[in-house]
């Protein structure tokens, strides 16, 4: 691993390297859009029963 990744293969004390934290904040990112999304989803629900 040592050899691949030279000084970045240990990073330590629980920080990630800049691949793995770049794959972490996509992943929350598409979480978050995921969230959007059922949220807006419930929102046209309500809006549509309204105008009813």
């Amino acid at each position: 691993m040592y050899g691949n990744e030279g000084s970045d293969a240990f990073v330590g004390s629980g920080n990630l390297s800049s691949e793995k934290q770049e794959e972490r904040d996509l992943q929350k990112q598409i979480r978050d859009l995921e969230e959007e999304n059922r949220i807006l989803k419930k929102a046209m629900r309500i809006f549509a029963n309204d105008q009813k």
